[in-house]
């Protein structure tokens, strides 16, 4: 804002604070905006229309039309931005299938009794791992025990060195 940039006049800070609360300052200057947007477009097309006399006065001058015009479509890019079209070719394929209270009943059904069939099983359909898992190790190189009763996976019962086995059966 220009104008905030004058001996005695507001900061902008002061000025975007007046906006936030109020609505029709905020709208003014929404509008202060578009107006200096328009003057920047107007300045670019008065610098491209002068007469240049060398090389370098056009150098300088496309600078100048170019630097107001990425300006512009940055700073609004509905107006001055590049338009982007997106154009699709092929068709769209979909295969959704609407899920009827049926065939959701058949499904919870049978979600139920493979859990009924998994109960005491450990995680991956692995026995339950009675296990004491070590937790690490002490000062002296001893292995001190987490004391939690886990589910083991595969991996676990290698990394561990124990024998897989049936619940509840102890190892020797």
């Amino acid at each position: 804002m220009a104008i905030c940039r004058e001996e005695g006049m507001p900061g902008r800070s002061a000025v975007y604070r007046w906006g936030e609360a109020d609505a029709t300052i905020y709208q003014a200057i929404a509008r202060a905006r578009d107006l200096g947007f328009d003057a920047i477009a107007e300045q670019a097309l008065e610098i491209a229309d002068r007469e240049a006399n060398s090389a370098v006065e056009v150098a300088q001058r496309r600078l100048a039309v170019e630097t107001r015009l990425k300006l512009l479509a940055k700073w609004c890019p509905k107006r001055f931005g590049d338009k982007v079209e997106l154009e699709h070719s092929g068709k769209v394929e979909s295969d959704i299938t609407v899920l009827t209270e049926a065939r959701r009943q058949v499904l919870i059904e049978k979600a139920r009794r493979a859990a009924e069939a998994n109960r005491g099983e450990g995680e991956r359909g692995l026995p339950a791992c009675n296990s004491r898992h070590p937790a690490g190790v002490d000062g002296k190189g001893a292995q001190q025990d987490s004391g939690v009763d886990d589910r083991c996976s595969r991996q676990d019962v290698g990394n561990y060195g124990l024998e897989a086995r049936a619940p509840g059966r102890a190892t020797g």
